[in-house]
């Protein structure tokens, strides 16, 4: 756990500055969560190409990385590869079988040196261990320009300390979603077991992973981003709140005792979603008032229409 952070563009511009906005609202995370940070982009999509962001950990990073675009060359055309901090940025030609280039990339190495961190024709998931200003850093963050993010700023409690465990998740297998939590899934050992048995595959033992997985398997069977999540609050137990990100949908839930915080501000430009309330002002470098949703609450804001669209998972 800790903090997670989430923003919307509703004015209709590709290009609005998230990357500085994410900067400055996980800089107001920073003196709570050390360990690590991370973000998930959502940038302008190149007609016909597909994003793809690879972890590359040991002792031959350079030669790993080597090795994944020659291995991805075979099976598709890469147009750039390049290598920034530990990620190998891939933009492939887009092609039919987006899994089955993950499967190519992960097979270059057996011993976990090599993860995908991110797929899709719009998503780019940068974290590492470490404070948000290491990434800014080694990464440029607040250079990114896009329609929409999420964020998250790590205190571990339980899994290991490296850049696999740092949130958010992408939701693997399927391209361009991503999720980020703060709390504890106290059923993640049987949900996993369960969508193993299903064919997912996971790197690590932080329950943020088990959320993304189940999002991604709801939706491949056909529900929407906010069906998904409703139905998340009745499968998923513990105390818990999340931000998860499409290709075009920014969502936010809360478990059904509410025990965690979520704070949500919105404007006829933006809608922000924090863990705390001075992330929001901060990154958003005004005063906003913001509002808590309830217990078992869902929310969905779209990019392809203003109006925010309210669900909740009962009756109020």
């Amino acid at each position: 756990m800790y903090g997670l952070v989430g923003y919307l563009d509703r004015t209709g511009d590709d290009h609005a500055p998230i990357g500085r906005i994410a900067l400055q609202m996980l800089r107001a995370l920073a003196p709570y969560a050390p360990d690590s940070t991370g973000a998930a982009f959502f940038v302008p999509k190149i007609p016909g190409h597909v994003f793809v962001a690879v972890n590359i950990e040991g002792d031959d990073v350079r030669g790993l990385s080597g090795r994944v675009v020659r291995r991805v060359g075979r099976k598709a055309t890469v147009v750039s590869s390049r290598m920034v901090g530990n990620s190998l940025q891939l933009i492939l030609d887009q092609l039919d079988d987006l899994r089955g280039i993950v499967d190519v990339v992960e097979s270059v190495s057996d011993v976990g040196e090599v993860e995908c961190f991110s797929m899709g024709r719009s998503l780019s998931v940068i974290k590492d261990v470490g404070s948000i200003e290491h990434l800014e850093e080694e990464y440029a963050l607040s250079a990114i320009r896009g329609t929409h993010m999420i964020g998250h700023a790590r205190l571990a409690t339980e899994s290991r300390v490296d850049a696999s465990h740092a949130q958010p998740f992408w939701g693997r297998p399927r391209p361009d979603i991503a999720v980020a939590h703060t709390g504890q899934i106290t059923n993640y050992h049987k949900l996993r077991r369960r969508f193993e048995a299903q064919g997912q595959r996971f790197f690590t033992t932080n329950d943020a992973e088990a959320i993304g997985a189940f999002l991604a398997l709801e939706m491949e069977s056909g529900a929407s981003l906010e069906e998904a999540m409703r139905l998340s609050l009745d499968v998923l137990d513990g105390t818990f709140a999340y931000v998860a990100a499409t290709e075009n949908q920014l969502g936010a839930a809360k478990d059904l005792m509410g025990a965690r915080p979520l704070v949500i501000a919105e404007t006829d430009d933006f809608v922000v979603v924090s863990t705390e309330a001075a992330a929001v002002c901060e990154g958003l470098e005004q005063e906003l008032v913001t509002w808590e949703p309830d217990a078992k609450e869902v929310h969905v804001w779209s990019l392809e229409s203003p109006l925010h669209r309210r669900a909740a998972a009962e009756p109020r």
